[in-house]
């Protein structure tokens, strides 16, 4: 059954609708979410556990008690370091935590405000520094949302120590502050505010009742602001936005109004497809691949692609092409295929009611959106929606539309080479392994996050996971970078290893599937055996934990040495003695090194 949009449901709708799924998803992950505010947050509470429902959770809530956010985190025993919690979010509301900052600062001099603002932000960072020495759990931190009325009036704009002033300045102080404390994410509380507008955000009426500021519609919007951090956090992120291409990236229909016709330029309605446009190409840059799936003749989608001189997207920026008159569905599909992503992986956007409802029930896996029916919000729908929202931008990922273009060209040469060998031969692969650094760290947990296809135990984790087990003495975390003749295919691959007396096991093994298949997946399981602390090691233990997509790793180990040891529904666990090694890299490689040591070379 599908879940309704929550756009266009009623409170009442969406408790009735959450009761039901809250039942149907029993069996689902279980998923906590600690709350820790100095004001009322009851009202955010059905929206993140709905959201969560729809990501297939099985949500609960942690309340902590009204405005003692220090003694909660400061207590081993809260219920905030529960293992099912995932993420705390910390609320530290201006309002409730100062008079000076919020109703005094008219009579206040300047030396007691600059003190009462040092005592706010040291408090948060205490808060923070309480919860780590605890728990390494996301913290979803909110910041200031910038007063509309204050006592000085419009001079409050003018004047750089205005109360209207002081906090943009905390804001950006705030930022400042997290920047380099790992796993805390800031919630912008104030860019909610300035998107619903305040008379739908706050709500004076219940702030003097109970302290509860927030109307329902800016509970909605935190906690949709909650699920953006989620989604990146725990691999739900998308990869690639699908566009239709009449009425969705341009006006008017091509095979009947012809290039000269359609609407696409700087004067309404076309600069309305033209600035949606624009905001296609920055999610191109920062990495997001673009396809598109239309029922037209591929002749005027070129044309238009190539000659008209309005258009922002050109076909350079399309990684893969669906453009026939056959169903979506199927194009969608082929355009997975081409792609080696899963349906789940993409975002399809059409004008089409009746194609969009084709996706939903066909190929529930893709996220199906309909346009609005103005083509001035387009921009807006799509730079809101959050399904492409990340927590950080890899060099990998700005690359990664021109690492398609790389793959496309290999496959060319794939096709008029005498055979495989003679093929991987001729790419010239190198291999380059190391430990994580800080500039790799994100793009391992990264990977972690995304990589579903070659994962053997697909465990998610966070950057200061990793940055912790790179630190642990218990612990290495690796990463492989492939390059070839082709191009540079950046980070594609990483490795936990584990230590426990003479075991070393194989926490998590992983390939972006970009490049499964041309033997990196050997070259790095090989050099395992050689890692230093795993060489004082006796045997080797991996896993492979099943899931619907990795299945093609299932003979992994055993087709490399390792004996089967234990076999369950959810797990198969795998060992090797790895007293006798024997560095095993396929001829056809140019050049393996690790930790800048050449191991390999032709």
């Amino acid at each position: 059954m599908e879940i309704p949009e929550i756009e266009n449901m009623k409170f009442r709708e969406i408790c009735n609708e959450l009761e039901r799924l809250t039942a149907e998803n029993s069996n689902c992950p279980a998923f906590s979410v600690a709350f820790l505010s100095n004001v009322t947050m009851e009202p955010v509470f059905p929206f993140i556990k709905y959201f969560l429902c729809r990501e297939r959770f099985a949500p609960a809530i942690v309340e902590t008690g009204f405005d003692n956010i220090l003694q909660e985190v400061s207590k081993s025993e809260s219920n905030i370091y529960h293992e099912d919690v995932k993420l705390i979010v910390l609320n530290v509301k201006l309002e409730a935590f100062s008079e000076i900052l919020s109703r005094e600062f008219m009579s206040a001099g300047p030396g007691s405000i600059e003190s009462e603002e040092g005592r706010l932000l040291d408090y948060i960072e205490t808060v923070i520094e309480e919860i780590r020495k605890r728990s390494a759990v996301p913290v979803a931190l909110h910041n200031f949302e910038i007063p509309v009325f204050t006592a000085g009036g419009v001079y409050d704009s003018l004047d750089a120590g205005s109360r209207l002033n002081s906090v943009r300045k905390l804001n950006f102080r705030l930022m400042e502050k997290i920047e380099k404390t790992e796993g805390v994410y800031i919630v912008d509380a104030d860019r909610v505010q300035s998107h619903i507008g305040y008379d739908d955000y706050f709500d004076s009426r219940y702030w003097h009742i109970g302290r509860s500021p927030y109307t329902n519609r800016a509970a909605e919007k935190l906690s949709h602001e909650y699920l953006k951090i989620l989604r990146a956090l725990y691999g739900k992120t998308k990869k690639c936005l699908v566009l239709d291409c009449d009425n969705t990236l341009w006006g008017g229909v091509i095979g009947e109004d012809g290039m000269g016709g359609i609407a696409v330029g700087h004067t309404y309605p076309g600069s309305a497809f033209r600035d949606f446009q624009y905001a296609v190409k920055e999610l191109y840059d920062r990495g997001i691949m673009l396809a598109l799936c239309s029922k037209n003749n591929p002749a005027d989608v070129m044309q238009v692609l190539e000659e008209h001189p309005d258009m922002v997207l050109r076909k350079e920026h399309f990684v893969a092409f669906s453009i026939n008159w056959d169903n979506k569905t199927d194009g969608l599909k082929e355009i997975a295929r081409e792609l080696n992503i899963g349906p789940d992986s993409m975002v399809f956007l059409d004008d089409s009611d009746f194609e969009v409802s084709m996706v939903k029930n066909v190929l529930p896996q893709v996220v199906a959106l309909k346009m609005p029916d103005d083509p001035s919000l387009y921009r807006d729908m799509l730079l809101s929606c959050g399904y492409f929202d990340s927590l950080v931008i890899t060099e990998e990922d700005r690359n990664r539309s021109g690492m398609y273009f790389a793959e496309t060209k290999r496959k060319s040469a794939a096709g008029v080479a005498d055979s495989i060998m003679d093929y991987f031969e001729s790419l010239e692969m190198e291999i380059e392994i190391r430990f994580a650094d800080e500039y790799s760290i994100p793009r391992i947990s990264q990977l972690t996050q995304r990589t579903n296809q070659f994962n053997l135990t697909t465990r998610r984790y966070s950057e200061t996971d990793i940055r912790n087990l790179s630190r642990s003495e218990n612990a290495d975390v690796l990463s492989l970078r492939l390059k070839d003749k082709f191009g540079d295919s950046g980070i594609v691959g990483a490795a936990i290893l584990r230590y426990e007396g003479d075991l070393c096991e194989i926490d998590t093994f992983l390939l972006s599937c970009r490049v499964i298949g041309r033997g990196a997946e050997d070259v790095l399981l090989s050099e395992l055996f050689y890692i230093e602390d795993a060489g004082r090691c006796l045997k080797m233990k991996g896993v492979y934990a099943p899931t619907e997509k990795n299945g093609q790793t299932l003979e992994f180990y055993p087709s490399r040495g390792f004996e089967l040891i234990e076999d369950t529904e959810n797990r198969k666990v795998f060992c090797r003695d790895i007293v006798a090694r024997e560095r095993k890299i396929p001829e056809y490689f140019k050049k393996v090194t690790v930790n800048d040591s050449v191991v390999f070379e032709k």
